[in-house]
């Protein structure tokens, strides 16, 4: 288990933070990767989750702040969005920049 500190340099320092579907259905981590990705890190992955199952949906457009993935297609998704470039991300980033003021 990370300690604080560690796992909040994990977000900042890696590409992709992936988050898949928990115990409970409005479970945080999602907002949390949000948060690390309006700060500059990592950009999230949502595994298995239902776009229509996360809170606040009616204010945050979740495809623009997010990539989507099944659980059977995550080893070839990411193959490929690790090959994508800043400038693709940008985008995501950007939006989620505006989004984590109000989180």
């Amino acid at each position: 288990r990370l300690g604080r500190e560690e796992y909040l340099r994990a977000g900042m320092d890696h590409k992709f933070c992936i988050v898949a579907a928990g115990d409970y259905r409005n479970t945080g981590k999602y907002v949390e990767a949000i948060l690390f990705a309006s700060r500059g890190g990592c950009v999230p992955i949502f595994v298995s989750l239902s776009r229509y199952s996360l809170a606040f949906g009616s204010a945050i457009d979740y495809d623009r702040v997010a990539l989507w993935s099944s659980a059977s297609s995550i080893g070839s998704n990411l193959d490929l969005w690790r090959r994508w470039s800043a400038e693709q991300v940008q985008p995501m980033m950007a939006y989620a920049r505006k989004v984590g003021q109000f989180l």
